[in-house]
């Protein structure tokens, strides 16, 4: 399970409270999953076990994400965006469960903070964009290929 953390972006990061589909939900929402569609190298991981950064690429197609360079296989999942919560939500869905999460753009940066899935599984979403080292949560800073 060590890769599982590490695996999980958006990514990145990544979708619950009052979560609107990432296709056919308002058009705030669709603009929004818009701003996530592209490349992503992440430029920073934290947590209590991130792994490393190095290798990796993230892409984003539609409510799909695909994890490169972890394993021999991209790992893929789905995503789903709540913009209207505060912090903005993501819930990032994959074979073994959903993780909660948060995030937040600036420019060409990504910025997703998402909880351990035993954690995600008692509906605990983190509440701000910070990761320590005794965590139950992962941070992930991810800049926009060009």
């Amino acid at each position: 399970m060590r890769l599982l953390p590490t695996a999980l972006a958006v990514v990145v990061g990544l979708l619950f409270t009052a979560s609107t589909g990432a296709s056919g939900g308002d058009d705030a929402t669709n603009n929004e999953v818009k701003k996530f569609q592209g490349k992503w190298k992440p430029i920073k991981i934290e947590g209590r076990n991130p792994g490393t950064k190095e290798g990796v690429l993230i892409t984003v197609m539609g409510d799909k994400l695909a994890l490169e360079g972890k394993t021999e296989k991209p790992l893929e999942f789905t995503f789903k965006v709540d913009a209207a919560a505060k912090p903005k939500a993501i819930d990032i869905s994959f074979g073994l469960g959903t993780l909660l999460g948060i995030y937040e753009f600036d420019g060409d940066t990504l910025r997703v903070c998402y909880s351990e899935l035993q954690e995600s599984e008692n509906g605990k979403r983190p509440t701000e964009l910070s990761a320590d080292s005794n965590a139950k949560r992962y941070l992930w800073v991810l800049k926009r290929e060009k």
